[in-house]
């Protein structure tokens, strides 16, 4: 059983930290970034299993990263998730295109988010399962 990777890119240090720290709690390798371009060189080095994009970062917005993920066929079937405290009708619709999970900032966040990272272990585990081959 591997340890999934979880790239969390976020300006608020304190946000990032709880984060970081909740989900290393469950299991996961966190990797942090604090902007948009620290977020995609982040991407390109560890290929995270989870993707947790705030939309509004200097160096580039959290909509936009995603949309270079979406474009990545490397990548393009990595979960993505913008957690935001924007909440509007075209951010909902371009996370839907985009094929991303949008989750408000909240007091209850974590309920929203920790369903993610469980089943991020679960699909892990299957995929594991799938390419086992044993010797014949």
């Amino acid at each position: 059983m591997s340890t999934p990777t979880v790239l969390i890119a976020d300006d608020d240090p304190d946000l990032l930290e709880a984060l970081a720290t909740r989900i290393s709690s469950h299991g996961c390798h966190v990797v942090t970034a604090t902007d948009g371009l620290t977020a995609l060189s982040c991407i390109d080095i560890t290929e995270p299993d989870l993707i947790i994009l705030d939309i509004e970062m200097p160096g580039g917005n959290g909509l936009a990263v995603c949309e270079m993920v979406a474009t990545n066929e490397k990548l393009a079937h990595t979960p993505v998730i913008l957690f935001s405290g924007q909440d509007s009708v075209p951010i909902r619709n371009r996370c839907r295109q985009l094929g991303a999970t949008w989750i408000p900032k909240s007091p209850h966040a974590w309920l929203e988010l920790q369903p993610h990272i469980e089943s991020l272990h679960k699909r892990l585990d299957s995929t594991e399962t799938q390419n086992f081959h044993p010797a014949s």
